[in-house]
């Protein structure tokens, strides 16, 4: 089973960023021996010009978590939509 390390948020809002359409996108995970975790991903808005589709980078975010075993990339995701759904976590 592949781990979807790309979200499409509709009305996206996070710090001084707002867009219509918002694509994350999970760049990186990594976490130490003591669980200790950091993830790199990757903000852009999504657009339509002339009927095409366009995707443009906005900003790119470090967040740490803890790692508590099983798949990274998804506990990765999980803290990600944990952080955007309650940006207080």
């Amino acid at each position: 089973m592949a781990i979807e390390t790309t979200v499409r948020i509709p009305n996206f809002e996070y710090e001084l960023m707002k867009t219509e359409l918002a694509e994350i996108r999970l760049v990186n995970v990594w976490s130490d021996i003591n669980g200790n975790a950091r993830t790199k991903h990757e903000v852009y808005s999504v657009g339509t010009v002339d009927g095409k589709e366009v995707v443009i980078f906005q900003k790119a975010y470090n967040l740490d978590f803890q790692y508590v075993g099983g798949n990274i990339f998804e506990e990765a995701m999980n803290a990600i939509s944990s952080l955007l759904n309650d940006p207080a976590t």
